[in-house]
């Protein structure tokens, strides 16, 4: 037996709502179900992982935080991304973009004391580039996007003269 849209149905205590109002609430509850599930396998598999070692990130970011990375489609000066190390292809290194140049990118540490990076090996392909970091997930406490730009970054240029121009 079926209901027609003239039938009501009580969908709880003392509330009667037309046959098809029910219907219609349990095709939008699926569907948000099956947006947010598409959303949590798209963001699995679009995006990676990855965790900082060592201090040459710092203070922006420390040995053992943990990146969620995604493809770098865009890339501009003060992100911080992922790359192989053009010396060593089985190392990765975790560098902020100073400056981006055709399919050339110069990649900085912000311990510049500490950071092995374009100013050793120069600028690094495009294409090597591993993701780009677009949230912090751990350590607890240190969630979030705070590692943006360290204070001055914004202010130096560490090219070669030349280099990028």
């Amino acid at each position: 037996m079926s209901l027609g849209p003239d039938r009501l149905v009580s969908p709880g205590p003392d509330r009667l709502v037309p046959a098809c109002a029910c219907s219609v609430a349990a095709a939008v509850t699926a569907a948000a179900a099956a947006a947010a599930a598409a959303a949590v396998l798209a963001v699995w598999l679009w995006t990676s992982r990855f965790e900082v070692e060592g201090d040459s990130m710092s203070p922006a970011l420390l040995h053992g935080d943990r990146l969620l990375l995604a493809p770098p489609l865009v890339l501009g000066r003060g992100q911080v991304v992922v790359a192989p190390d053009p010396r060593d292809p089985r190392r990765v290194l975790c560098k902020r973009v100073e400056a981006v140049r055709g399919s050339d990118v110069w990649l900085v540490g912000d311990n510049l004391a500490r950071s092995t990076d374009s100013r050793i090996f120069g600028p690094v392909p495009r294409a090597t580039l591993k993701g780009v970091a677009i949230w912090r997930y751990a350590p607890k406490g240190r969630e979030g996007r705070s590692w943006r730009t360290p204070s001055g970054a914004t202010n130096r240029l560490l090219c070669p003269p030349g280099t990028f121009s």
